[in-house]
Protein backbone atom coordinates (compact mmCIF):
# COMPACT_ATOMS: atom_id res chain seq x y z
CA UNK A 1 0.00 0.00 0.00
CA UNK A 2 1.33 3.70 -0.86
CA UNK A 3 0.57 5.74 1.86
CA UNK A 4 0.01 9.52 1.65
CA UNK A 5 1.75 11.61 3.65
CA UNK A 6 -0.68 14.68 4.80
CA UNK A 7 1.60 17.84 4.71
CA UNK A 8 0.38 21.00 6.39
CA UNK A 9 2.41 23.04 4.51
CA UNK A 10 0.79 23.31 1.16
CA UNK A 11 -2.56 24.04 3.58
CA UNK A 12 -0.98 26.46 5.18
CA UNK A 13 0.28 28.57 2.53
CA UNK A 14 -2.98 28.56 0.79
CA UNK A 15 -4.75 29.80 3.94
CA UNK A 16 -1.75 32.59 4.16
CA UNK A 17 -2.57 34.07 0.98
CA UNK A 18 -6.11 34.04 1.89
CA UNK A 19 -5.00 35.91 5.34
CA UNK A 20 -3.05 38.48 3.64
CA UNK A 21 -5.59 39.67 1.36
CA UNK A 22 -8.22 39.66 3.91
CA UNK A 23 -6.19 42.29 5.81
CA UNK A 24 -5.67 44.36 2.77
CA UNK A 25 -9.66 43.98 1.66
CA UNK A 26 -11.12 43.95 5.08
CA UNK A 27 -8.87 45.87 7.62
CA UNK A 28 -7.39 48.40 4.95
CA UNK A 29 -4.06 48.44 6.57
CA UNK A 30 -5.12 48.34 10.26
CA UNK A 31 -2.15 45.10 10.77
CA UNK A 32 -4.28 42.21 13.63
CA UNK A 33 -2.36 42.47 16.81
CA UNK A 34 -2.05 39.31 18.66
CA UNK A 35 -0.98 39.03 22.53
CA UNK A 36 0.61 36.07 23.78
CA UNK A 37 0.99 35.23 27.26
CA UNK A 38 4.07 33.35 27.87
CA UNK A 39 5.29 31.07 31.10
CA UNK A 40 8.77 31.13 31.44
CA UNK A 41 10.49 27.40 30.87
CA UNK A 42 7.93 25.39 29.20
CA UNK A 43 10.18 24.00 26.10
CA UNK A 44 6.41 23.36 24.12
CA UNK A 45 5.67 26.87 24.32
CA UNK A 46 8.94 27.66 23.29
CA UNK A 47 8.79 25.46 19.99
CA UNK A 48 4.95 27.15 19.29
CA UNK A 49 5.82 30.63 20.28
CA UNK A 50 8.73 30.59 17.47
CA UNK A 51 6.35 28.81 14.52
CA UNK A 52 3.89 31.55 15.32
CA UNK A 53 5.82 34.53 15.52
CA UNK A 54 7.33 33.39 12.02
CA UNK A 55 4.09 32.88 9.93
CA UNK A 56 2.98 35.69 12.11
CA UNK A 57 5.19 38.26 10.51
CA UNK A 58 5.31 36.64 6.98
CA UNK A 59 1.55 37.59 7.21
CA UNK A 60 2.07 41.25 8.18
CA UNK A 61 0.22 40.50 11.85
CA UNK A 62 1.54 42.15 15.19
CA UNK A 63 2.38 39.62 17.97
CA UNK A 64 3.00 40.54 21.27
CA UNK A 65 4.53 38.69 23.84
CA UNK A 66 3.96 39.16 27.40
CA UNK A 67 6.28 36.60 29.34
CA UNK A 68 5.66 36.31 32.57
CA UNK A 69 8.26 34.75 35.51
CA UNK A 70 7.76 31.22 36.50
CA UNK A 71 6.25 32.28 39.99
CA UNK A 72 3.82 34.35 38.36
CA UNK A 73 0.56 33.70 40.42
CA UNK A 74 -3.10 33.26 39.28
CA UNK A 75 -3.76 37.13 39.69
CA UNK A 76 -0.68 38.42 37.66
CA UNK A 77 -1.75 36.42 34.43
CA UNK A 78 -5.60 37.53 35.03
CA UNK A 79 -4.03 41.33 34.94
CA UNK A 80 -2.13 40.84 31.83
CA UNK A 81 -5.38 39.05 30.59
CA UNK A 82 -7.90 41.80 31.58
CA UNK A 83 -5.64 45.09 30.60
CA UNK A 84 -5.19 43.88 26.86
CA UNK A 85 -8.75 42.41 26.61
CA UNK A 86 -9.59 46.30 27.47
CA UNK A 87 -7.06 47.62 24.66
CA UNK A 88 -8.99 48.28 21.19
CA UNK A 89 -5.33 47.87 19.29
CA UNK A 90 -4.98 44.18 19.94
CA UNK A 91 -7.51 41.75 18.60
CA UNK A 92 -6.55 38.89 19.73
CA UNK A 93 -5.14 37.29 23.13
CA UNK A 94 -3.76 33.89 23.70
CA UNK A 95 -2.16 32.02 26.48
CA UNK A 96 0.33 29.18 26.18
CA UNK A 97 -0.76 26.25 27.81
CA UNK A 98 0.31 24.04 30.19
CA UNK A 99 0.52 26.98 33.04
CA UNK A 100 2.56 26.61 35.88
CA UNK A 101 0.99 24.60 38.41
CA UNK A 102 0.15 27.26 40.97
CA UNK A 103 -1.52 29.24 38.24
CA UNK A 104 -5.39 28.07 37.76
CA UNK A 105 -6.22 27.87 34.12
CA UNK A 106 -9.39 28.28 34.22
CA UNK A 107 -9.55 31.49 36.23
CA UNK A 108 -7.17 33.10 33.73
CA UNK A 109 -9.40 31.34 30.37
CA UNK A 110 -12.65 32.78 32.16
CA UNK A 111 -11.43 36.74 31.30
CA UNK A 112 -10.85 36.67 27.83
CA UNK A 113 -13.01 38.57 26.39
CA UNK A 114 -14.81 35.95 23.71
CA UNK A 115 -14.02 38.33 20.73
CA UNK A 116 -10.73 38.14 21.76
CA UNK A 117 -10.70 34.28 22.09
CA UNK A 118 -8.51 33.45 19.26
CA UNK A 119 -7.60 29.63 20.50
CA UNK A 120 -11.59 29.51 21.11
CA UNK A 121 -10.74 28.30 24.55
CA UNK A 122 -13.37 30.21 26.36
CA UNK A 123 -17.15 29.06 27.97
CA UNK A 124 -18.82 31.20 24.88
CA UNK A 125 -16.92 29.50 22.03
CA UNK A 126 -17.01 26.63 23.00
CA UNK A 127 -20.97 26.60 23.61
CA UNK A 128 -21.32 28.14 20.24
CA UNK A 129 -19.40 24.86 18.98
CA UNK A 130 -21.24 22.44 20.69
CA UNK A 131 -24.64 24.33 19.35
CA UNK A 132 -23.10 23.78 15.62
CA UNK A 133 -23.33 27.96 15.68
CA UNK A 134 -19.03 27.66 15.48
CA UNK A 135 -17.37 31.27 16.06
CA UNK A 136 -13.84 31.31 16.63
CA UNK A 137 -12.83 27.38 16.94
CA UNK A 138 -10.00 25.48 18.53
CA UNK A 139 -7.08 26.16 16.13
CA UNK A 140 -5.80 22.16 16.03
CA UNK A 141 -9.37 21.14 15.65
CA UNK A 142 -9.79 23.90 12.66
CA UNK A 143 -6.41 21.90 11.52
CA UNK A 144 -7.41 18.78 11.63
CA UNK A 145 -10.97 18.98 9.45
CA UNK A 146 -8.60 21.67 7.35
CA UNK A 147 -6.17 18.87 6.45
CA UNK A 148 -9.45 16.22 5.77
CA UNK A 149 -11.30 18.27 3.74
CA UNK A 150 -7.66 19.57 1.42
CA UNK A 151 -7.12 15.76 0.67
CA UNK A 152 -11.74 15.36 -0.27
CA UNK A 153 -11.79 12.63 2.79
CA UNK A 154 -15.42 11.92 2.67
CA UNK A 155 -16.61 12.27 6.30
CA UNK A 156 -20.52 11.44 5.79
CA UNK A 157 -21.36 8.22 7.41
CA UNK A 158 -18.14 7.47 8.09
CA UNK A 159 -17.05 5.72 11.43
CA UNK A 160 -14.70 8.07 12.72
CA UNK A 161 -12.33 7.54 16.82
CA UNK A 162 -10.96 10.67 18.59
CA UNK A 163 -8.14 9.30 20.62
CA UNK A 164 -7.91 11.95 23.30
CA UNK A 165 -10.76 13.92 25.32
CA UNK A 166 -8.99 17.50 25.98
CA UNK A 167 -10.89 20.66 25.40
CA UNK A 168 -8.69 21.98 22.93
CA UNK A 169 -8.55 18.64 20.53
CA UNK A 170 -10.20 15.72 21.53
CA UNK A 171 -13.63 16.94 22.35
CA UNK A 172 -13.91 19.64 19.97
CA UNK A 173 -12.65 17.46 16.80
CA UNK A 174 -15.49 15.04 17.69
CA UNK A 175 -17.86 17.94 17.59
CA UNK A 176 -17.00 19.18 14.37
CA UNK A 177 -16.90 15.42 12.99
CA UNK A 178 -20.71 15.21 14.42
CA UNK A 179 -21.17 17.87 12.75
CA UNK A 180 -20.45 16.56 8.86
CA UNK A 181 -22.32 13.40 10.07
CA UNK A 182 -19.54 11.15 10.78
CA UNK A 183 -20.38 8.45 13.70
CA UNK A 184 -18.21 9.22 16.30
CA UNK A 185 -16.02 7.04 19.36
CA UNK A 186 -13.88 9.28 21.63
CA UNK A 187 -11.80 7.31 22.87
CA UNK A 188 -8.73 7.65 25.96
CA UNK A 189 -6.04 6.06 27.69
CA UNK A 190 -8.61 3.99 29.42
CA UNK A 191 -10.51 2.93 27.14
CA UNK A 192 -10.85 -1.15 26.86
CA UNK A 193 -9.70 -2.76 24.00
CA UNK A 194 -8.82 0.27 22.32
CA UNK A 195 -7.20 -1.65 19.21
CA UNK A 196 -10.95 -3.15 18.37
CA UNK A 197 -12.47 0.09 18.57
CA UNK A 198 -9.60 1.90 16.17
CA UNK A 199 -9.27 -1.30 13.82
CA UNK A 200 -13.71 -0.76 12.53
CA UNK A 201 -12.74 2.97 12.27
CA UNK A 202 -11.83 4.73 8.77
CA UNK A 203 -10.56 8.11 10.36
CA UNK A 204 -8.73 7.85 13.39
CA UNK A 205 -7.72 11.11 14.88
CA UNK A 206 -4.83 10.87 17.69
CA UNK A 207 -4.51 13.37 20.22
CA UNK A 208 -3.75 11.33 23.54
CA UNK A 209 -0.86 13.56 24.98
CA UNK A 210 1.38 10.49 25.25
CA UNK A 211 4.44 9.62 22.96
CA UNK A 212 3.61 6.32 20.54
CA UNK A 213 0.39 5.54 21.82
CA UNK A 214 -0.88 4.34 18.89
CA UNK A 215 0.84 1.41 17.17
CA UNK A 216 0.27 0.39 13.70
CA UNK A 217 -1.57 -3.25 14.71
CA UNK A 218 -4.05 -1.05 16.12
CA UNK A 219 -5.25 0.92 13.12
CA UNK A 220 -7.16 -0.27 10.17
CA UNK A 221 -5.63 -0.59 6.87
CA UNK A 222 -6.26 1.77 4.60
CA UNK A 223 -7.53 3.77 7.35
CA UNK A 224 -7.00 7.95 7.18
CA UNK A 225 -5.02 8.70 10.45
CA UNK A 226 -4.13 12.13 11.70
CA UNK A 227 -1.72 12.58 14.52
CA UNK A 228 -2.25 15.59 16.76
CA UNK A 229 -0.37 14.68 19.50
CA UNK A 230 2.97 16.94 20.35
CA UNK A 231 6.23 15.69 22.86
CA UNK A 232 8.84 17.10 22.84
CA UNK A 233 11.78 14.67 23.18
CA UNK A 234 14.86 15.41 25.18
CA UNK A 235 17.39 16.66 21.98
CA UNK A 236 14.15 19.40 21.76
CA UNK A 237 13.16 17.19 18.38
CA UNK A 238 9.27 16.58 18.49
CA UNK A 239 7.01 13.81 18.03
CA UNK A 240 2.93 12.46 17.85
CA UNK A 241 1.08 9.83 20.31
CA UNK A 242 1.73 7.59 17.30
CA UNK A 243 3.83 4.92 16.19
CA UNK A 244 5.90 6.19 12.98
CA UNK A 245 5.26 2.63 11.35
CA UNK A 246 1.03 3.17 11.70
CA UNK A 247 2.30 5.52 7.99
CA UNK A 248 2.54 1.52 6.66
CA UNK A 249 -1.01 0.62 7.63
CA UNK A 250 -3.11 3.81 6.74
CA UNK A 251 -3.81 5.32 3.49
CA UNK A 252 -3.57 8.77 4.79
CA UNK A 253 -1.56 9.65 7.40
CA UNK A 254 -0.53 13.58 9.23
CA UNK A 255 2.79 12.92 10.85
CA UNK A 256 4.25 14.84 13.53
CA UNK A 257 6.04 17.24 12.50
CA UNK A 258 4.72 18.20 9.21
CA UNK A 259 1.38 17.62 9.63
CA UNK A 260 -1.17 19.44 11.55
CA UNK A 261 1.65 21.71 13.25
CA UNK A 262 2.03 24.20 10.44
CA UNK A 263 -1.63 24.34 10.25
CA UNK A 264 -2.31 24.97 13.62
CA UNK A 265 -0.33 28.01 13.94
CA UNK A 266 -2.29 29.57 10.46
CA UNK A 267 -5.83 28.51 11.81
CA UNK A 268 -5.30 30.36 14.74
CA UNK A 269 -3.66 33.28 13.01
CA UNK A 270 -7.18 33.17 11.09
CA UNK A 271 -9.12 33.09 13.70
CA UNK A 272 -7.22 36.53 14.48
CA UNK A 273 -7.81 38.13 11.62
CA UNK A 274 -11.74 37.20 11.64
CA UNK A 275 -11.14 38.48 15.06
CA UNK A 276 -9.94 41.64 14.03
CA UNK A 277 -12.23 42.40 10.99
CA UNK A 278 -14.89 41.70 13.59
CA UNK A 279 -14.25 44.38 16.18
CA UNK A 280 -13.73 46.83 13.26
CA UNK A 281 -17.47 46.76 11.93
CA UNK A 282 -18.61 46.94 16.20
CA UNK A 283 -16.00 50.25 16.19
CA UNK A 284 -17.31 51.45 13.05
CA UNK A 285 -21.16 50.95 13.78
CA UNK A 286 -20.27 52.97 17.14
CA UNK A 287 -18.80 55.53 15.59
CA UNK A 288 -21.65 56.22 12.77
Amino acid sequence: MTTILMKGKPVADAIKVELTERIRTELRGIAPTLVVVVPTGESESDYYLRSLSKTAAECGINLLQKVLPAEAATKDYQFVVSSSGMESSIHGILVLRPLPEQVDTDAVTAIIPAEKDVDGVTAGNMAALYLEKPRLVPATAAAVMALLDYHSVPLKGVRAAVVGRSRTVGKPVALMLLSRHATVTICHSRTVDLAEVLQSCEVVVVAAGVLGFIKPGMIKPGAVVIDAGFNVLPDGNVMGDSDPAVAEVASLYAAVPGGVGPLTVVCLLKNLVVAAAQQAKWQGSQLA
